[in-house]
């Protein structure tokens, strides 16, 4: 039998068996990621360079089996997901970010410098004990994890959700009203049009004290932000969603 399969959900007190980092502004707690991450070397030379000019990064999970790689460049046939989103972004906000694929497990230490965390995929996926005790970690601290189902409600949704309740006990997804602040800015959304796909009129979100820390979407924006063939509408508003969910992660 799999550790998987006899594993328990985390209680209160194992989770934080470190002591917890204070909660704060997700912005601030951006800057202040970057600067004390990076005064221990613990950057990736790809972040370094960026905190120097470019405030935004955008980070994928990498995790055990499964695709986390989905849509990347190499893979896709457009060029990869977030490097067209991120031009996207750069084209149509005042945000910089650097355009480029930035990949990290999330039990690098090396993780508190991504407050915006991006995992996907099509396939079944677990992540491990550590990783799951660093998310943890990281999300009550003020991080943000968008989790965006390449395969629509199969599989990944199944293992997100699993996973979800190891790293927040006593959380589950629940459905975003659209009067929600995700849905308002920059992009005015009054319904959800889907992604390359739409397999839900809405979006699912965990809060902790009040904030949205973990998004999640069946309806695949990634492979809308890569190129797959899907009406330019859903496309468009795939961009547009995406841009709100990086402004609202860096302002609430």
């Amino acid at each position: 039998m799999s550790q998987r399969a006899i594993r328990k959900p985390m209680r209160e007190e194992e989770i934080r068996t470190h002591p917890a980092m204070p909660r704060m502004p997700r912005r601030t707690f951006l800057e202040f990621a970057a600067a004390v991450v990076g005064s221990f070397g613990l950057l990736p030379k790809a972040f370094s360079q960026a905190s120097e000019d470019e405030s935004f990064v955008f980070a994928r999970l990498q995790y055990e089996g499964g695709d986390w790689d989905a849509d990347m460049k190499g893979r896709g046939i457009a060029g990869g997901s977030e490097i067209n989103f991120l031009k996207r972004v750069r084209e149509t906000t005042e945000i910089r970010p650097k355009v480029g694929e930035f990949v990290i497990r999330a039990d690098d230490p090396a993780i508190a410098g991504y407050p915006f965390l991006y995992v996907t995929g099509h396939r079944a996926f677990e992540f491990k004990d550590s990783e799951i005790h660093s998310l943890s970690k990281v999300l009550q601290a003020g991080s943000f994890l968008f989790g965006d189902d390449c395969a629509g409600a199969g599989p990944f949704r199944r293992s997100f959700v699993r996973d979800m309740g190891y790293i927040l006990p006593g959380t589950e997804l629940k459905q975003l009203p659209m009067s929600h602040d995700l849905f308002q800015k920059p992009f005015k959304i009054d319904k959800i049009l889907g992604g390359d796909k739409k397999i839900a009129d809405y979006m699912e979100g965990i809060e902790i004290e009040g904030r949205l820390a973990v998004l999640y979407t069946d309806n695949d924006l990634g492979c809308a932000w890569e190129g797959h063939p899907c009406s330019e509408k859903q496309r468009e508003q795939a961009f547009q969603l995406g841009i709100n969910v990086v402004c609202y992660a860096l302002s609430c």
